[in-house]
């Protein structure tokens, strides 16, 4: 009842869970960090205690999110899990902590989705420096179109659609051991509305061809759920806003992988 009398009938956005926020006196940059699908800001915990303890970013508020219907974010009946109400969403949280120094917005998987959604949306409103994006799902509206036969849709597609079944069950649970996915969130409504209304939308490669932002983008040659020739061809088509690196790694942010995200991290805390 009190869900609905705010956010259906008040019309108030949700506000998304603060998981961590460190805010120095004098903080000169914030970074605003977003996890991906099924997962939560443990994706990012150990990137945000090492930038944390890097005496060259004393001055710098590093504050991690859950987002809504993720982590230990509420869950809720009244949200529509799609691009607009997420992008109200992290506006309102982002309004309420007050942050007055310039942002670099930093996603992991869908979290980059998000982000390059808002901006286009509230650019201006977020004063954005830069964007830092690590295993960005973006595909082009072709590869929707022709994706049943391969083995990125196959995978999703059997997590979306057979939530239900013991053995993609048994199967998620064991990713969730090495990973940051957590496979209790398979059979939920945040999970199948993200997958159809973020992931699988043929938009996402027109607002990321858009983006005129400095943003570096860091992918894992081994990561299954990312087309690496996607993201070559971004940095290729928008070389003065875009920038990739590739290392060894999977979708998570681990080993190499984690070296070369905390180095793009800095260098756009840094950078002038």
């Amino acid at each position: 009842m009190f869900d609905f009398l705010i956010h259906r009938t008040l019309r108030l956005p949700h506000r998304m869970r603060v998981r961590y926020d460190r805010h120095p006196k004098g903080a000169n940059t914030t970074v605003v960090f977003l996890h991906g699908i099924a997962s939560s800001y443990s994706v990012w915990q150990k990137a945000v205690t090492a930038l944390a303890h890097d005496p060259d970013l004393k001055n710098t508020r590093f504050i991690a999110l859950d987002l809504i219907g993720f982590g230990k974010c509420r869950k809720t009946n009244c949200f529509t899990y799609n691009y607009k109400n997420y992008r109200k969403s992290l506006h309102y949280t982002l309004k309420k902590l007050r942050i007055t120094t310039p942002i670099v917005f930093v996603g992991h998987s869908m979290g980059c989705l998000i982000i390059a959604d808002y901006l286009a949306n509230y650019n201006t409103d977020a004063a954005a420096k830069s964007l830092v994006l690590v295993s960005p799902p973006f595909l082009r509206p072709r590869d929707l179109r022709g994706l049943p036969d391969e083995f990125y849709l196959k995978t999703y597609s059997a997590l979306k659609d057979n939530a239900h079944d013991p053995i993609v069950g048994t199967l998620a649970s064991f990713i969730s051991k090495v990973s940051s996915f957590d496979h209790r969130h398979l059979n939920t409504k945040a999970f199948k509305q993200c997958m159809e209304n973020l992931i699988l939308n043929d938009q996402n490669w027109h607002t990321i061809s858009q983006i005129k932002l400095p943003t570096h983008i860091v992918h894992g040659r081994l990561d299954p759920l990312v087309i690496g020739a996607n993201l070559r061809a971004l940095a290729k088509q928008n070389s003065r806003y875009i920038t990739l690196t590739e290392s060894l790694g999977i979708h998570d942010i681990t080993g190499p992988k984690r070296a070369k995200v905390l180095a793009a991290i800095k260098h756009a805390i840094l950078q002038n």
